[in-house]
């Protein structure tokens, strides 16, 4: 007689998460398409696999509530890295729930065929069921064979009118027994309604060498799917945060959460936290704003996750690690090796653990990047401060030793350099190279580095320095460029106030300021057009040709505003202006959105225009800005639009 269909079993009450999940469609249309092919009778295993935060367990969640509905029954357990765990926790945990909840009947049913074996690993059936048989004294490994045989065909009863899933957490600790069980199953009940679907850490595989032999013997069987869970876009982590917070949120304040969590939900979620636990973070009406910096301290929550991951190295590989981590995000061996008078092949070999542990990745040429940077702010961190600044010092000599003028990573190389020597408190040393490197930046239209390197200068520069004014007269251009009004006018006028002082414009042969002309209020179109048209001969001294073409631009734009007949000095270079672009982008924000039309990514983009991923993300925020663009895909149909391609 075929039992009628029951309604699916709430054997696990807590399934659902209160947040909503955001992103994920690729992985979930994954796992939803093995779940499908249990229905029709093809029993599989399908393994998440990610890194420490990404999102594994709230997956899981996720399938386990929509199964669920589905009309599965869902199972849930995991594996424990605490010691003195029994085996076979996983399905203990699982099946256990199940046999507190099923009503008896259904129980003795489907328990038939070996209810004895089951009483060895299951006692509280004993008390379940009033006949249950007690445990047979077998060899072990024939005991070992009927258990297996016991917990399959248990498990193919269940699900012999619906689906059954089995969704198993933290199998990075699942002991061997657990694992040997699994084959079986599979091996033996592949076309049962059976859906085995956990989550695992790759960066912890080695540490358990039965689970990398299962997943071989997985794949030979060919009923394995490992679906790895990739870092959430921008708009994802943006979606995120409004979910979280539960009211919109400013895009620049979105655009800092993704940068700084580079996608990875723990990480994003702490941060959140953490700004709202500090007040840095205030909800203004209907939208999230900060009131104070954002750059503050990591939450021991982060840190303390990453610190768990670190006690499983070795002493030698974690110092390896805390050096790289003043180095930078990605590190040279070389440099390391020098550093820190090695072998290279010693420290490569040493470094196989932190790789394997997924801390760092190797890239082209002997280099290697910390797979999030959060990982290295945090072995920085634990380096004293007096050999920061010595690690500081001895990178910077070396960089400096190698710096090569023609190289195409000449500006990264002289910011490198300037980095390092500012941190180790040679301010002389780090002037100079931001200054070059400010230059060098401008040269290659990465604006948004040029004005880094600037500002750097600027707040190590004393006053009195004759470079003073240059950095000033730089920051205007940089502004300028970047069609930041407000921040030109105000480069503009504090570059005039230091020329203004005696002596100094004469040293660049300046011709004096008109008193005649009306100056205004401060913010008021005439107050602009007289700090704009003071600034114009600054830059045709110094031969800033771009910077000009701008201020005629401006200065043709505003005189109209203001009914003034004052006359603009022109030059040949203003008068070959390049042809205007819409939404006043500038050329390099241009530059990035035609590569954006194309397809390409942030880091692609970088590697094209020889810039930092960090300067394109402030391109975009400014493409969006100034296009009213939600995402990539509307700022493309601008760019199409207006002819941007």
């Amino acid at each position: 007689m075929v039992a009628q269909q029951q309604r699916p079993l709430q054997v696990d009450q807590n399934i659902s998460s209160v947040s909503q999940l955001v992103g994920r469609r690729r992985e979930s249309s994954l796992i939803w398409s093995q779940y499908e092919a249990a229905k029709d009778g093809n029993g599989s295993v399908a393994l998440l696999v990610g890194e420490p935060g990404i999102g594994k367990t709230r997956l899981l969640d996720e399938f386990a509530a929509r199964a669920t509905e589905d009309g599965a029954i869902v199972l849930r357990g995991g594996a424990s890295e605490a010691d003195g765990m029994p085996p076979y926790l996983p399905f203990l945990e699982a099946i256990g729930k199940y046999i507190r909840t099923t009503p008896q009947d259904r129980l003795r049913e489907q328990t038939a065929h070996a209810p004895h074996m089951l009483v060895s690993i299951f006692p509280e059936l004993t008390t379940l069921l009033e006949d249950a048989p007690a445990a047979h004294q077998l060899p072990v490994e024939q005991a070992r064979l009927r258990l297996y045989e016991a917990i399959g065909i248990f498990l193919e009863k269940i699900c012999a009118t619906q689906v059954l899933a089995l969704v198993l957490d933290d199998l990075q600790w699942v002991d061997s027994a657990s694992l040997d069980l699994l084959c079986h199953i599979t091996r033996q009940h592949s076309k049962a309604k059976l859906l085995i679907l956990g989550a695992y850490r790759a960066s912890e595989l080695d540490l358990n060498p039965a689970l990398g032999r299962t997943l071989t013997r997985l794949n030979q069987q060919r009923i394995l799917s490992s679906i790895t869970i990739d870092p959430l876009t921008s708009d994802d982590v943006e979606g995120l945060a409004v979910n979280y917070l539960q009211s919109s949120i400013r895009r620049d304040i979105s655009h800092l959460l993704y940068t700084q969590s580079e996608g990875n939900p723990f990480f994003a979620e702490e941060l959140l936290r953490g700004w709202l636990e500090t007040r840095a973070l205030v909800q203004d009406e209907e939208q999230w704003v900060a009131i104070t910096s954002l750059e503050g301290t990591m939450p021991s929550s982060i840190t303390g996750a990453l610190r768990r991951r670190f006690a499983l190295l070795s002493a030698e590989t974690i110092n390896h690690l805390r050096v790289a981590a003043i180095i930078g995000r990605s590190f040279e061996l070389a440099l390391l090796a020098k550093v820190e008078g090695q072998e290279i092949e010693d420290i490569e070999e040493q470094l196989g653990e932190a790789e394997r542990a997924q801390l760092i990745r190797p890239e082209l040429s002997e280099t290697f990047t910390f797979n999030h940077d959060k990982i290295r702010a945090c072995l920085y961190a634990e380096v004293s401060a007096s050999r920061r600044r010595r690690l500081h010092e001895t990178i910077g000599g070396i960089l400096e030793t190698q710096y090569e003028p023609q190289s195409p990573k000449s500006a990264y190389q002289l910011a490198n350099i300037a980095f390092h020597f500012k941190n180790s408190g040679d301010t002389k040393k780090a002037i100079e190279y931001a200054i070059k490197a400010a230059e060098q930046a401008m040269h290659s239209h990465a604006i948004d580095d040029a004005k880094s390197h600037y500002n750097m200068a600027l707040k190590l520069l004393n006053p009195d320095d004759p470079r003073y004014g240059t950095v000033l007269l730089g920051l205007s251009e940089v502004a300028i460029l970047n069609g930041e009004e407000q921040e030109a006018i105000a480069a503009c006028e504090s570059m005039l106030a230091w020329f203004a002082l005696p002596g100094r414009a004469e040293n660049i042969g300046l011709p004096p300021t008109n008193q005649e002309e009306p100056v205004g209020e401060p913010g008021s179109t005439t107050h602009t057009i007289h700090v704009l048209k003071s600034a114009q001969p600054v830059f045709e001294k110094m031969n800033i040709l771009d910077a000009v073409e701008h201020v005629h631009g401006w200065l043709t734009k505003l005189l109209p505003m203001s009914h003034s007949n004052t006359p603009i000095k022109r030059t040949n270079v203003i008068e070959a202006q390049v042809q205007a672009l819409p939404a006043n982008l500038t050329k390099s924000e241009a530059k990035v959105l035609q590569l954006v039309v194309s397809g390409k990514r942030n880091r692609q983009i970088a590697e094209v225009l020889s810039i930092s991923e960090k300067t394109v993300a402030n391109h975009l925020s400014h493409i969006f800005s100034k296009t009213t663009s939600e995402n990539r895909a509307a700022a493309t149909a601008f760019a199409i639009h207006h002819g941007i391609v």
